[in-house]
């Protein structure tokens, strides 16, 4: 895949933790694309389980994929029910091949803290950096 600008986290700035991201449409239509069987998908798991382990979290399945292509629908650490999950207008629009140039929105739950959004941050950029490990 060409290096581009995958993913930009947006409302950091914001008085409590929370915040969102913002997903190149392009990339996530060819994580919708990819057909991933569940060892693939479980093998990016292993790999995003390292990434929390390392930060002090550990959650077993820290990525929920949509069926069975590499679109992760959904970041979780496990810490307090704290996750970042695709709006789900943008997740429709995605599937129904709708608003061809808007962004995929994804929105964080029950970040309290900065290391609860670091931690998020950085599953995002595991998914969105190896993308190889899904797909051939």
């Amino acid at each position: 895949m060409d290096k581009k600008v995958v993913w930009q986290p947006m409302a950091v700035y914001q008085p409590s933790y929370d915040f969102g991201i913002y997903l190149d449409r392009t990339f996530a239509k060819e994580m919708l694309s990819a057909k991933v069987s569940e060892e693939k998908q479980s093998r990016m798991n292993k790999s995003a389980l390292e990434t929390l382990v390392r930060l002090e979290f550990n959650y077993p399945v820290p990525l929920s994929f949509h069926r069975n292509t590499g679109l992760v629908t959904e970041f979780n650490i496990g810490s307090g029910e704290t996750w970042l999950t695709i709006d789900s207008g943008d997740k429709y629009s995605l599937l129904n091949q709708e608003d061809e140039n808007k962004l995929i929105k994804y929105s964080s739950h029950n970040v309290d803290n900065a290391s609860k959004a670091y931690a998020l941050m950085a599953l995002v950029d595991r998914w969105a950096e190896y993308p190889d490990i899904l797909i051939e």
